[in-house]
């Protein structure tokens, strides 16, 4: 019974951290858009788009390494 509950621990891991490294790529995408074309704006001026473009994509190396870490 361990074994299972083990198993499936660790497929739920894989799956989970699959999904939201899609997740966190598309928003990292999205925020990079913006950067690379000089977009800025009052409410979301320029270096807050950066830096928050650079920390999703660190997030998504994160979740990336748990997804191929976890078999």
């Amino acid at each position: 019974m361990l074994a299972l509950t083990q198993s499936l621990a660790l497929w739920y891991a894989t799956r989970g951290s699959g999904a939201v490294s899609l997740v966190l790529l598309t928003l990292s995408f999205a925020l990079g858009t913006p950067t690379l074309l000089s977009w800025g704006s009052e409410r979301f001026p320029r270096l807050v788009v950066q830096l928050l473009h650079r920390n999703v994509s660190l997030l998504v190396l994160v979740f990336l390494g748990i997804h191929i870490a976890t078999p």
